[in-house]
């Protein structure tokens, strides 16, 4: 059985354009550490695809909750 694959890296760009999101507010949630790159090449960050793609619907699933992004940071934390 191969071994298992490494975690596809995407950028902000790629995950707006998945998610309908606006880049500004995936900068956004990356500014308040709600979402965090593992590696940065240059000026580009580098996310987990499947786990950043998951915690953007999470908190998406919370908006719609009418929960604050204070609160959400709380929850994360």
């Amino acid at each position: 059985m191969p071994e298992k694959e490494k975690n596809k890296l995407t950028t902000l760009s790629q995950l707006s354009l998945k998610l309908g999101i606006n880049k500004s507010k995936l900068l956004y949630y990356n500014k308040l550490g709600l979402i965090a790159p593992i590696t940065t090449i240059g000026k580009t960050f580098g996310f987990d695809e499947e786990k950043t793609l998951n915690r953007i619907k999470e908190i998406q699933k919370l908006q719609k909750k009418e929960k604050s992004i204070e609160k959400i940071i709380e929850i994360f934390k």
